[in-house]
């Protein structure tokens, strides 16, 4: 068997039921067990659904990535360039804040990926630097 296909691409609006199941799926899976039921339902309406998505993805200051393996659905991301918290010590950077990979296509370099054409994206952009949000009790996100 050959070298699996990997394309990480933009999303246009043809994308965003895409969008939805990838990250609802992935939310689901990774937060499902340290949440309540009706926290994640809140969160996949708040930030997955098809309206939420449709509504962002023509938006200049914001876009979504889609990640594919051999064509097939694999990840998600969400950037969006504007002003940093005063954490982040470059304030013209640009926001990592959704990247997810579905169980099943995860350990395939997506994250890498994805960090990559986010990189991209804020060079083209003049933006100074990336920084991803996270949840802070996402050790595994954290140390990434």
């Amino acid at each position: 068997m050959g070298a699996a296909n990997i394309v990480i691409r933009h999303a246009d609006s043809e994308d965003v039921d895409v969008i939805a199941d990838v990250g609802a799926v992935s939310f689901r899976t990774t937060y499902a067990d340290s949440s309540s039921a009706a926290d994640v339902a809140g969160h996949l309406e708040r930030y997955f659904s098809p309206a939420t998505i449709r509504a962002e993805i023509g938006l200049r200051d914001r876009g979504y990535l889609i990640a594919t393996i051999d064509t097939q659905p694999a990840g998600m991301a969400k950037w969006r360039h504007g002003s940093a918290p005063d954490s982040v010590p470059e304030p013209d950077s640009i926001a990592l804040q959704q990247l997810y990979i579905l169980p099943a296509r995860q350990r395939h370099g997506l994250g890498g990926g994805f960090i990559d054409a986010v990189s991209q994206i804020a060079g083209e952009r003049g933006a100074r630097g990336i920084w991803l949000s996270v949840w802070d009790r996402a050790d595994w996100a954290i140390s990434f």
